[in-house]
């Protein structure tokens, strides 16, 4: 009997011996795994293919605003951009007057959008129009944790807005989509390819509609809404898309291509620059705004 305890008591001492010999080494790799964790080293979306920029375009043989034979052309593959564009609450993307994003019927705007640090005031990722009759604008209203995504579109008769219940948006990538519809009036507001309820902070005073200057990254009246964050993959179509057409869009990630060409007014990918992809030339010009390839990070793709 003593010696089984004394071969048990062996045991337990060498079990012990042998934690404090290696215990330390184990916790300092628990540690260090869970930094990297923390890091996005083991986020696959780091081992994705980069698409350059420029690698996928829309190609109109006929010319600018044509619609016969046109096609995708290049690699379009949905592999992740190279780039996106970080705007520092400063920063900002114009492209000119052009007929084919001079919104006067149906409308489809969708933005993929990483917030890194909420105003609370509020945040505008773009607006259309640089005058008060007809703008409309998409962004962010909210505190430290929730936001409300919104769009708020000027008229003769004031400003009138509409919003979702309060999303997490911050420090991750999401992508919000609105869609007006004519005649009907009808405004719907999509979170990763999800319809969100509305809610309405005004009716809607007019008919939607809009021409002018394009701004990416904030207003045209104010430094104070200006985006703090990057953006990615922005499609604006003379059409409302449908909510099949929207969740697809969503599902082919951060880099995806537009889904109704024939539709499609503008799109910057923003994949290294600023220039218009979808065949109607209306290149932006940017101010104070760059490019970083250090993003996959805060990427997860759709699921």
């Amino acid at each position: 009997m003593h010696g089984r305890t004394g071969h048990s008591h062996s045991k337990a001492q060498s079990a012990m011996e042998y934690l404090m010999t290696y215990g330390w080494a184990i916790l300092i790799i628990a540690v260090v795994l869970g930094a990297l964790f923390q890091l996005g080293v083991f986020n696959t979306s780091n081992f994705a293919p980069r698409v350059q920029p420029g690698a996928c375009y829309v190609a109109r043989p006929y010319g600018v605003g044509s619609t016969q034979f046109m096609t995708l052309q290049g690699q379009c593959n949905e592999g992740l951009p190279e780039y996106v564009a970080e705007f520092n609450g400063a920063a900002y993307i114009l492209a000119s007057d052009a007929p084919q994003i001079d919104i006067t019927n149906n409308l489809t705007v969708s933005i993929w959008v990483y917030q890194a640090l909420s105003k609370g005031g509020g945040q505008f990722m773009l607006t259309h129009n640089a005058t008060s009759s007809g703008a409309y604008r998409v962004g962010f209203n909210g505190g430290a944790e929730t936001e409300d995504f919104y769009l708020q579109y000027a008229s003769g008769a004031g400003v009138d807005y509409l919003y979702t219940p309060s999303v997490s948006p911050l420090q991750k990538w999401v992508m919000f989509t609105m869609t007006y519809n004519y005649p009907s009036n009808s405004i719907s507001i999509y979170y990763n390819g999800v319809q969100s309820p509305l809610q309405v902070g005004v009716s809607p005073a007019s008919v939607l509609k809009s021409s002018g200057q394009l701004l990416i990254g904030g207003v045209f009246t104010s430094g104070v809404y200006m985006f703090n964050g990057s953006l990615s993959n922005v499609q604006i179509y003379n059409a409302t898309l449908t909510a099949n057409e929207i969740s697809s869009l969503y599902s082919e990630g951060i880099g995806g291509a537009p889904v109704r060409l024939l539709n499609l007014a503008a799109w910057y990918p923003l994949n290294g620059n600023a220039n218009d992809y979808s065949g109607n030339n209306n290149n932006g010009a940017a101010t104070s705004v760059t490019y970083t390839s250090a993003w996959t990070s805060q990427y997860t793709g759709p699921v």
